[in-house]
C-alpha cells in the first residue's frame, strides 16, 4: 500500500467514526430532549400552568387553541359573539369553546375531565327573600307579624 491509499484509508476511516458519532449525538440529544420534555410537561400539570400563564398566547397569532387565527381582526370584533371556554387542555392550557371542529388534544376522548369548573352560583340580594317590613297595625303603635296569603 503506497502512501496515498494510506491517506485515503485514513480518510475513509475517519468519516466512518465522525458518521458513528453524529449518530451518537442525534440519539444523545433526543433522549435529552425527550426527559427534558417528561419533566416540563409534569410540572405543567402538577402546577396548572396554561399557555398565558407561559407568554405564548397572541404570539404570531395564535388563538390558544393550537390554530393561527387567520381573520382580520375587525371581522371577528364586529360579530361581538364571544362565547366562553368549556374545555381545557391541562397540559398546554389551550381551551376550546365546545363548538366547532374538536382540537386534537380533546379529539376522540371522553370531555370531561377536560371540562372547566364553572364558578357557583350564589344569590344575589335581588333573588333572596326579604322580611316583610313591619309597621303599627293600630292607633297604639304595637307591631304585629302581617298575615302569610
Amino acid at each position: 500500500m503506497n502512501d496515498q491509499q494510506l491517506g485515503l484509508s485514513l480518510v475513509s476511516e475517519y468519516d466512518d467514526q465522525i458518521a458513528a458519532l453524529q449518530k451518537q449525538k442525534i440519539a444523545a440529544v433526543a433522549a435529552l430532549k425527550a426527559e427534558a420534555v417528561a419533566k416540563i410537561k409534569h410540572e405543567i400539570a402538577v402546577l396548572s400552568l396554561t399557555a398565558a400563564d407561559l407568554g405564548f398566547v397572541g404570539e404570531f397569532g395564535d388563538t390558544g387553541a393550537g390554530t393561527v387565527n387567520t381573520r382580520a381582526a375587525s371581522a371577528t370584533e364586529s360579530t361581538g359573539n364571544k362565547v366562553a371556554p368549556k374545555y381545557r387542555d391541562p397540559v398546554s392550557g389551550n381551551t376550546w369553546t365546545g363548538r366547532g371542529k374538536a382540537p386534537k388534544w380533546i379529539e376522540g376522548k371522553d370531555r370531561a375531565p377536560f371540562l372547566i369548573a364553572s364558578p357557583a352560583v350564589t344569590a344575589t340580594p335581588a333573588t333572596q327573600p326579604q322580611d316583610p317590613v313591619q309597621e303599627p297595625s293600630d292607633t297604639t303603635g304595637e307591631f304585629t307579624k302581617p298575615e302569610l296569603k
